[in-house]
């Protein structure tokens, strides 16, 4: 009965007593911090049921039942009860969580952070979501720049053309003009003095002219003369209509000197 009595009596010694319980909340997740009278030397049993979390502190004593209501998202509420020289903290879950435990240096005082449940497979697949999303929107980021480049090179080769088109259209229009009014003397010959007959070419058509003292136009002709020999040979076959003018001409010479000569005699 005596060595009964100085078994109890050391269980007594060796159990701390819980002082006090308080909860916070930082931002999703809950942190615990129990505080005891002794340095707690326990252990912490872990038992999970359905939308429950069952831990028990060994060697823990509570005097009095302890709950409070908890607005979180996966945790409604959190209870602490005693049983026999331990302790039972019992935390009711609407989705999976997870208890991490931490005593502090003293051994005064003891910090539960409870977290919501993430699975790692979980995890993995949001990071290859996220990435995939990325390397879409990289893609389509890549697409929409190739497709700019293509559309200013495509309108960038239409100018070049359309610009070495307009050019070669004028200088084709000014070559054309400058070739119709041009005029060319292409032969000449001295007939005397004071007059000289020529060919000349105007608008694709070849005129035999004589130029002096007297200017008359003697003839023209479509075919190309391209040569001394052509043209002395046209002005052989005008050479009865130039012996009739020049013939005319020195009649109407003899006649002038005549009338001079009259005109210093009477004065």
């Amino acid at each position: 009965m005596r060595f009964f009595i100085i078994f109890l009596f050391a269980l007594f010694l060796n159990a701390s007593n819980i002082l006090n319980i308080n909860v916070k909340k930082i931002n999703e997740n809950i942190e615990i911090f129990l505080n005891f009278d002794t340095p707690y030397e326990g252990k912490l049993v872990q038992k999970v049921e359905k939308e429950k979390i069952k831990i028990l502190l060994k060697n823990a004593k509570t005097l009095v039942p302890w709950s409070k209501k908890i607005d979180s998202n996966f945790i409604y509420q959190i209870e602490l009860l005693p049983k026999n020289q331990d302790s039972e903290l019992i935390i009711y879950t609407i989705e999976k969580a997870a208890v991490l435990a931490a005593k502090s240096s003293d051994g005064y005082s003891l910090k539960l952070l409870i977290k919501k449940y993430i699975p790692k497979n979980n995890k993995k697949v949001t990071v290859k979501k996220e990435k995939t999303a990325q390397n879409s929107e990289y893609n389509i980021f890549l697409f929409i720049i190739g497709a700019i480049i293509i559309i200013l090179l495509f309108l960038l080769i239409l100018f070049i053309s359309s610009t070495k088109k307009e050019k070669i259209k004028k200088k084709t229009i000014n070559v054309k003009n400058q070739k119709e009014n041009e005029i060319e003397i292409k032969f000449e010959k001295n007939l005397d003095e004071h007059n000289k007959i020529a060919l000349i070419s105007f608008k694709g058509t070849n005129y035999l002219v004589i130029i002096g003292s007297t200017n008359l136009l003697l003839g023209k002709y479509k075919q190309n003369i391209s040569n001394e020999e052509e043209f002395e040979k046209i002005i052989e076959e005008n050479q009865p209509q130039l012996k009739d003018i020049f013939e005319k001409n020195e009649e109407n010479e003899i006649l002038n000197e005549l009338e001079s000569y009259k005109e210093k005699v009477s004065k």
